[in-house]
């Protein structure tokens, strides 16, 4: 089975980790692309760069992103059409 990727900014990251349990839990194959923690400076958005090149080269089935604001990830997209 491919996995389902996950990533997550900033304030999602314990999200993060309660939704990679819950996919386990559930029998799918969860992708955790991070953050599994907040660290401060850290550069999120890449995280979901990293998450969203995995699902266009279909190493995931789908890609899940979690988000404060939303702003973040529309920037992640980007270079990513």
């Amino acid at each position: 089975m491919t996995p389902i990727g996950i990533a997550a900014y900033l304030y999602g990251s314990k999200l993060n980790v309660q939704l990679a349990a819950a996919l386990w839990t559930a029998g799918y194959e969860a992708a955790n692309f991070g953050a599994n923690e907040l660290v401060t400076g850290d550069d999120y958005p890449n995280f979901w760069v990293r998450l969203t090149r995995a699902v266009a080269r279909d190493d995931v089935t789908r890609g899940l992103k979690n988000c404060t604001s939303g702003r973040g990830l529309c920037y992640s997209q980007l270079p990513n059409p």
